[in-house]
């Protein structure tokens, strides 16, 4: 989460708002699908935007 705050949102965790998450999910999307696979990484995406209602 550090890291990718810090990278695509230029913020701190802290700082990150409700509001950034599609961003954040954006930049997390390339390392999940080389940690967990294209199909779990979508499925862990869609999971999070609908526990969000994004």
């Amino acid at each position: 989460m550090k890291t990718f705050a810090a990278r695509s949102l230029k913020k701190t965790p802290e700082q990150v708002t409700f509001d950034d998450v599609p961003l954040l999910l954006a930049a997390l999307r390339p390392m999940l699908r080389t940690l967990i696979g294209s199909e779990a990484c979508e499925e862990f995406v869609n999971t999070i935007r609908k526990e969000l209602v994004i």
